[in-house]
């Protein structure tokens, strides 16, 4: 096998070995604190981006702006997620994790 060939198979391994770690992870946060995957796909993307628009979530997470605000309206309920209003455009929110939220 040449080098080339080696890495990718090497980079394939890595990226199957993290999908079943984030796998586990969210199945534990699932099954622990009574999240829809959805729920998890949100707090995965806002820990590693400092705050999303509802658009931005609805096109990382592949489904309807409707159906991330019904996700994301349950996580404020819940305490985990809350919106703040940009200051350039009303029309606009950024959703952050609270303190409880990035706790998980």
């Amino acid at each position: 096998m040449n080098k080339s060939n080696r890495l990718i198979q090497d980079l394939f391994e890595e990226m199957s070995a993290l999908r079943r770690l984030m796998h586990g992870s969210s199945e534990h946060l699932m099954s622990e604190f009574q999240l829809t995957r959805p729920q998890v796909e949100v707090l995965f993307l806002l820990l590693h981006r400092s705050s999303l628009s509802v658009g931005d979530i609805a096109a990382k997470t592949g489904v309807t702006t409707s159906a991330a605000t019904q996700t994301l309206d349950i996580m404020v309920r819940r305490g985990l997620v809350q919106r703040q209003a940009d200051a350039d455009d009303r029309r606009v929110s950024h959703q952050i994790l609270t303190d409880e939220g990035r706790a998980l």
